[in-house]
């Protein structure tokens, strides 16, 4: 293939700790933001819509993910839909080691993305899954960051799928 069909992401993190903030990633021909290892992967302040993939996709590698105040399929305001083609944030988790860690999604905006909002797809074995945790609190899912007006996701709002456990999904709304 050329290069000029590849999908380009707006940004891509291959290790490290990682923390983005006041940050604004849109229209990429992939993902918005594409993280596929690192040890920790903080966004604070993130605006992601507009892109042919997922807006924000965390790859099975990357052990604590901290997710604060992102927008994803919204305009820079919030007010309105910019879908992400895929989904507005999607986790992976698998059998390694590495994928033990902490997920929170705090007091974001997951909106009018094509194929869903927030899911986490958790394949690891009972065996691997000690230690995980994942909290969703003070979020807004399929509704615009005032929490007044629709602004739908194409498919789910929140998807947690397979083994996942020590779910929180306090304080949020759908």
């Amino acid at each position: 293939r050329d290069s000029e069909d590849l999908p380009i992401d707006g940004l891509r993190i291959l290790a490290g700790d990682v923390f983005v903030r006041d940050l604004i990633v849109r229209n990429f021909s992939g993902d918005g933001i594409s993280a596929d290892v690192a040890e920790s992967l903080t966004l604070e302040r993130f605006v992601t819509g507009g892109n042919a993939g997922s807006g924000i996709d965390v790859g099975a590698l990357v052990r604590n993910v901290t997710l604060d105040t992102v927008y994803s399929g919204l305009t820079t305001d919030g007010s309105a839909a910019d879908a992400n083609a895929e989904y507005g944030v999607r986790i992976q988790r698998d059998d390694t080691l590495l994928s033990n860690g902490a997920v929170t999604v705090d007091s974001s905006v997951v909106s009018g993305n094509t194929l869903g909002g927030l899911w986490i797809h958790d394949q690891r074995t009972a065996a691997n899954s000690i230690g995980v945790e994942y909290l969703v609190r003070y979020s807004r899912f399929g509704l615009d960051v005032t929490g007044k007006f629709a602004v739908p996701n194409g498919g789910f709002g929140i998807k947690i799928q397979n083994d996942a456990d020590a779910v929180q999904v306090p304080n949020s709304a759908s």
